[in-house]
Order: structure tokens, then sequence, then C-alpha cells
């Protein structure tokens, strides 16, 4: 896994500050969107994430005070997606001034863990057959995000296991364990 880049800072009461303003991705394909996270020190509903946007790409922009999270959608390439991403900024009305880690990463449907050092994208059948874990782990090995192939999460430690719970919104899904060769006796299988 990649690590995601990251931002530390303290950040002034009632201020609007920029998050990070030199990114540069040097990625000419196309994304469908990016998300913008407060990961370490997050107050909620005093902390607020927000794009200040105003080059050529279609893009929207929401935060949610549950997550601390600002999601931003439209396509467009990586460099442009560099450009969107410096006019973030953050602003808080709280007078605690903790030191805010802000992750980021391309990808509409994807989140970085900084605890694994992993992304993670949930992938949902509403509107579709269910996938039997065969057919789901061959799902995950054709999709690709920022040339990094998917693959089946496999659980490594109960913080892996709550982040995996908050991407999947609590629902159902398939993991990379199995009991195919020994019943009862689960194993990784890549």
């Amino acid at each position: 896994a990649r690590k995601a880049p990251t931002t530390t800072a303290y950040y002034g009461y009632n201020q609007n500050n920029r998050v990070f303003g030199s990114l540069k991705i040097n990625y000419a394909h196309y994304v469908n969107g990016a998300k913008v996270r407060i990961s370490r020190y997050y107050q909620k509903y005093y902390d607020k994430l927000f794009t200040s946007y105003y080059g050529g790409a279609k893009i929207r922009s929401t935060f949610s005070t549950t997550t601390g999270t600002l999601t931003i959608t439209g396509r467009a390439t990586g460099v442009e997606y560099a450009k969107i991403l410096n006019s973030v900024y953050f602003r808080t009305t709280s007078r605690r001034n903790y030191v805010r880690t802000i992750v980021w990463n391309l990808g509409a449907n994807v989140l970085y863990s900084s605890a694994t050092g992993h992304y993670y994208e949930w992938i949902s059948t509403v509107g579709r057959k269910s996938l039997s874990w065969g057919q789901a782990r061959s799902d995950c090995s054709r999709r690709y995000h920022l040339s990094m192939k998917g693959y089946l999460a496999t659980v490594t430690s109960s913080t892996e296991n709550y982040f995996i719970q908050y991407v999947s919104k609590s629902q159902w899904g398939w993991l990379a364990g199995t009991d195919y060769k020994v019943a009862n006796t689960w194993r990784w299988m890549a």
C-alpha cells in the first residue's frame, strides 16, 4: 500500500486556512472524485472543510459533520484534482487548539486508513445480483485505484475491523478469509 498524503497543523480560530496549497499530482488519467478527511482531533460541529475552486472541472462538494469528511464529486484528471485539492480550506470555531491531521485520497468511493496504510472501497451489489465469495474476489481483482490492483480486504486488527465496518456502513460483505481447504479453519487467501 502507498501512504496517503497527510498534513498536520494548528489552525487559527474562525479563520479560513488553506489545507494544502502546493500539492502536485502527476496522474493524467481521469478520476471520479476525491475525499479530504480530518482523521485526528476532529472537533464535531466546530470544524469544517470546504473548497474554493474556480477552475474548469465541474465538481460538487459536501461536508459531513458526522465523519469530518469533505466529499468532492466530478470527473477530472489527477492533475486537475491537484488544483481542486489545493483549493480546500479548513475553518474551526473551536477554541481548542489541537493539531489536526488531514488526509486525502483520489476516488469518490475510496477511503484511506492511516492506521493500516491501505485504501478501502465498498462495492455495493444493490440493483444487481449478489455475488458469491469467488465472484467478489474476481470482481475486486479486476479493479484498480491509482494503478494499484484491488483485492478483498484482509482484517488483521480490531482497528482495521472497525474501519471496514465504517467504510461498509455495517453492511454484510465478503472478506479475504476462507475455510475452503479445511472446514472451520479460516485462512487468508489472496
